[in-house]
């Protein structure tokens, strides 16, 4: 399984001081700086999405969450339902501060051009901001998983 992260569109900042690194590095080879907390909230969310329970180590040990997994289980009536509260758990436990506002899933059998794939689209906004951004998550037979 791969990933391939599509870089965020630029959201205007006018800060002054770093809330954080994205996922992605620079032409210089070094991570991204993020100056606002709609950057910051849309990464922690990707990383979130991208990272399975156990895979880091110390106080993190849980952080993440078994939507990789799903997305590569068979399409059922219920495949549905695990990936939304897949996301909702993980999201209310690791990344508080980001309000859901909707999980669309499409597969084969409400899109046929889908063939063997699903598609996630996760709208939501940072806590106090007015900003609505949408994370698409399309994983592929091939096994890629592309988020963006």
């Amino acid at each position: 399984m791969s990933y391939v992260i599509i870089p965020s569109s630029n959201i205007n900042s006018t800060s002054d001081s770093a809330y954080g690194i994205g996922l992605l590095f620079s032409k210089n080879g070094v991570f991204n700086v993020l100056y606002s907390k709609d950057e910051q909230g849309l990464e922690s969310f990707k990383n979130l999405l991208l990272t399975f329970p156990g895979e880091r180590t110390g106080k993190w040990m849980n952080f993440g969450c078994n939507l990789k997994a799903l997305l590569f289980e068979q399409v059922t009536d219920d495949i549905k339902i695990d990936i939304n509260d897949t996301i909702i758990d993980a999201a209310s436990v690791w990344v508080p501060f980001i309000n859901i506002l909707s999980i669309d899933i499409v597969t084969a059998i409400d899109d046929p051009t889908l063939d063997h794939s699903i598609k996630v689209l996760i709208t939501f906004n940072v806590e106090s901001s007015l900003l609505q951004q949408t994370i698409e998550i399309n994983a592929s037979e091939t096994g890629v998983i592309t988020i963006g």
